[in-house]
C-alpha cells in the first residue's frame, strides 16, 4: 500500500497526543486540554513509551530503566527522539497550566501588546480633538489631531531546569510535572515582580514617562501622588483620588476626560479595609463603570504596608502595556540532553517588558 505522508504524519502527531493525555492522568497530573482517546492507552508510563520508542528504532524490548538511559542516549546522540517529543510535550503544557493559576496582578492592570523584535517600539497615544456645532451655512473646523508617542521593549527572561534520569524513574514520577508546572508560576511570578518593580520603582514615584519626563506619579506636574501627607485608604481618600480623575482634562481640548478608576490596587496590609471601601463604594453586581475591584499583592508590602494606587482599565484607556514578542505572552520550554550529567534539561523563556502609557490613568497614595 503507498505510503500517505499527509495522512501518516497526522496519525503520528494524533497518537502522541493521546500518549501525552495518558501520562499525564497516569501519573496524577491534570492535562488541561485532553486529547479524546486518552483513555484508550490507560496504564501508559514513562518506562513503557521508553520502551517503545527504544523498540521503533531497533532495540530489542529493553528493561523500563535501560529503555530510559537508552533513550535519553539517544536523545543525545540524535536530537529527538519519540520520548523526548512527549517529556517536552507534557512539560509544556504543565508550564503553562502553572503559569495560568499563579496569583498575580499584572494581567488586569497591562494590556497585551506584540512587538515584532527586541528593539525599541513605538506607540502612539492621540489627544482627543472637539467636534463643534455647526450653525447654518457655518464654516466646518478643521480638528487638530496631535499624538503623544511612548516605547515599548521586550528582553528575555529564562532559566534552566534539570530533571535526572532517577526522578523520572523514581517513586514519585509525578515530580517531573510537577517540576515544569512549578516553573510557570515562577514564570508568571517574574512577570509580576517586575511589574510592581516597575510601578513602585523610584521611591514610589514610578517610572520616568517620556511624554514629559516627569515621572509617573508626581504631585506638582501631575496631581496624582499624595506623597506627603498620605493617608490610608477610605471612602473619603478614594474619592478624592477619583475626583482628580475624572476632572483630567485631556491636552488636546482642555476638556475634562472623566476617566474612572477601576482597580484599588493594595498590599496584603491592606486588603480588609480596601475590600471594606470597595463594597461600600460599587453596585450590587460590582461590574458598572466606576465600580472598584480590589487587587492585592503581598509583594507590595515590601515595598510599602501604607501606599495604595488607584488604576484605570488598561483595555479601556492608555495605563500599562506588556510588550511581548510576537504576541506571544506565555512562556515556552525547549529540552535537551544534558551533556554533564545522565540528566534531561529543561530551558524555560519568556519575552516581555512592561511600560507605563500615560499619567492620567492612575493615582497613588502613600498612605499613613
Amino acid at each position: 500500500m503507498p505510503r500517505n505522508d499527509v495522512g501518516d504524519s497526522r496519525r503520528e502527531i494524533d497518537s502522541r497526543a493521546a500518549t501525552v493525555s495518558a501520562l499525564m492522568n497516569n501519573l496524577g497530573l491534570h492535562d488541561p486540554t485532553p486529547h479524546r482517546d486518552w483513555r484508550d492507552l490507560y496504564g501508559t508510563s514513562l518506562a513503557s513509551v521508553a520502551s517503545a520508542s527504544a523498540m521503533a528504532r531497533g532495540e530489542r524490548r529493553p528493561d523500563p530503566a535501560v529503555a530510559v538511559a537508552l533513550e535519553m542516549q539517544a536523545w543525545r546522540d540524535l536530537g529527538t527522539n519519540d520520548f523526548s517529543g512527549i517529556l517536552e510535550n507534557i512539560a509544556q503544557k504543565l508550564l503553562l497550566k502553572g503559569h495560568e493559576a499563579a496569583p498575580v496582578v499584572h494581567p488586569y492592570l497591562a494590556r497585551l501588546g506584540p512587538v515584532p523584535t527586541f528593539m525599541r517600539t513605538g506607540r502612539v497615544a492621540l489627544e482627543q480633538f472637539d467636534v463643534p456645532r455647526v450653525g447654518e451655512n457655518g464654516e466646518v473646523a478643521r480638528a487638530d489631531i496631535s499624538d503623544r508617542r511612548t516605547y515599548v521593549q521586550a528582553e528575555t527572561y529564562a532559566a534552566i531546569i534539570s530533571i535526572s534520569r532517577e526522578v523520572l524513574l523514581g517513586d514519585d514520577p509525578g515530580a517531573f510535572g510537577r517540576a515544569a508546572e512549578f516553573a510557570g508560576r515562577a514564570c508568571a511570578l517574574r512577570k509580576e515582580y517586575t511589574f510592581l518593580d516597575a510601578l513602585t520603582s523610584a521611591s514610589g514615584a514610578g517610572p520616568t514617562m517620556q511624554e514629559d519626563s516627569v515621572a509617573l506619579f508626581h504631585t506638582a506636574t501631575h496631581g496624582n501622588y499624595v506623597s506627603s501627607g498620605g493617608t490610608a485608604p477610605t471612602v473619603a481618600a478614594v474619592n478624592v483620588a477619583t475626583a482628580a480623575m475624572r476632572t483630567r482634562k485631556d491636552p488636546g481640548t482642555n476638556l475634562a476626560q472623566n476617566i474612572p478608576p477601576r482597580y484599588l490596587v493594595v498590599p496584603a496590609a491592606l486588603e480588609a479595609t480596601a475590600r471594606v471601601i470597595a463594597a461600600s463604594w460599587s453596585t450590587t453586581l460590582g461590574d458598572a463603570d466606576g465600580d472598584l475591584k480590589v487587587l492585592v499583592s503581598g509583594y507590595l508590602d515590601s515595598k510599602s504596608a501604607t501606599r495604595w494606587y488607584l488604576l484605570s482599565d488598561a483595555e479601556k484607556f492608555d495605563v500599562w502595556e506588556m510588550a511581548t514578542l510576537g504576541g506571544t505572552a506565555e512562556p515556552f520550554i525547549e529540552s535537551k540532553r544534558s551533556f554533564d550529567t545522565d540528566a534531561m534539561e529543561l530551558r524555560v523563556m519568556q519575552n516581555f517588558g512592561f511600560t507605563a502609557l500615560d499619567w492620567r490613568t492612575q493615582f497613588a497614595n502613600a498612605g499613613a
